[in-house]
């Protein structure tokens, strides 16, 4: 390849990545922010079984404050290319609001194989708390890294993964200002 498609090549993949961090930037919260506690906040509900996601679910209800969760990208090498997946980190607000000294977030654990809001200090498996972020219209389907599989909850409230995509929850993002 001659020097000069080279440059333009990489002067490319620079613009690329500039608009592409701007897109990530409207959905995600940054190390810096998420320092400052500035949040950019949703609320995640599945509108089939009306639970709202948290570590506890709940119904949504949205007369009452609900359960408020944020997305980082915890993985340096994430380099999202225009619609190629987004790998995020799902955390749970409220449970860090409550005076807890330790960060929630939604993992799938293979091991015990259960879905479940964990202690990000305690995770071994980094991959198991990273998800794939598929946007299918207004809603989200969210897909483990580890293991492949697709988050769902029940009409309990109970998460559990599937291999199946037909099957995935959908989730709806709201956003809280």
């Amino acid at each position: 390849m001659k020097p000069t498609k080279k440059l333009f090549l990489f002067i490319g993949i620079i613009l690329a990545s500039f608009q592409i961090q701007a897109q990530m930037s409207s959905v995600t919260t940054g190390k810096g922010n998420e320092l400052k506690q500035n949040y950019k906040t949703f609320i995640i509900v599945n509108e089939s079984t009306g639970w709202v996601m948290a570590q506890n679910p709940v119904k949504y209800d949205v007369s009452e404050e609900m359960p408020l969760c944020y997305f980082t990208i915890d993985n340096p090498s994430n380099i999202v290319m225009p619609g190629s997946s987004r790998l995020m980190v799902i955390h749970d607000l409220g449970a860090s609001q409550t005076g807890d000294a330790y960060d929630w977030v939604l993992e799938d654990n293979p091991d015990e194989k259960d879905i479940f809001f964990a202690r990000s200090k305690f995770i071994s498996l980094a991959t198991g708390k990273w998800w794939n972020v598929l946007v299918e219209g207004e809603e989200i389907i969210l897909q483990n890294v580890a293991t492949h599989n697709f988050l769902t909850i029940d009409n309990t409230g109970d998460y559990a993964s599937t291999d199946n995509r037909k099957e995935a929850s959908r989730w709806k993002l709201i956003y809280v200002y």
